[in-house]
């Protein structure tokens, strides 16, 4: 019983040492893997969507918004955004990097909270348009800059970093 079990134990490790999540836990892995700048592109469309879905009265625009904003959260751990360890602080430039994103994604919300206050105080003289009533459309909207900024920083930082560099130069 016991020598099946350990082949099965074993099995289960050649598999799973055949992604990078074991190297990665064990710190063997680059930390500045390539950036990936379609990614955040598509979940900035995704919640713009959700957000369209929530604007056309769809019951589903909220949990669409918590899935682009989950998958946000793992891009944003295994991507760019990611933080280095204690043992491989970041450098002056690579800090410098990080901030600026921040800066870049948080200024992009705050953009589309002054527009979006903008267009409501105008809304007398324009046509009937969407407001939230309801306790889900704040939550909806909330997430919804949480994900534009977060997204915003990572195609930022992505764009700023420089391509990697192989061993052997």
């Amino acid at each position: 019983m016991s020598n099946s079990f350990d082949r099965i134990i074993g099995r289960l490790d050649a598999i799973s040492e055949k992604t990078p999540f074991p190297a990665m836990m064990r710190g063997e892995v680059n930390q500045r893997p390539r950036p990936r700048k379609f990614l955040p592109a598509l979940l900035i469309a995704a919640s713009v969507v959700a957000l369209a879905m929530a604007i056309a009265g769809s019951k589903f625009a909220l949990s669409v918004m918590m899935m682009t904003f989950v998958t946000t959260l793992i891009v944003q751990w295994f991507g760019p955004m990611r933080g280095k360890s204690a043992n491989a602080p970041y450098d002056e430039r690579e800090r410098a990097s990080y901030i600026k994103a921040r800066l870049i994604g948080v200024s992009w919300a705050l953009t589309l909270v002054v527009v979006g206050c903008m267009v409501r105080s105008l809304s007398g003289m324009l046509p009937p348009i969407w407001q939230p009533t309801e306790p889900t459309h704040w939550q909806l909207l909330y997430i919804f800059l949480i994900s534009i900024a977060a997204n915003v920083s990572m195609l930022a930082l992505s764009w700023t970093m420089p391509a990697p560099v192989d061993d052997d130069e």
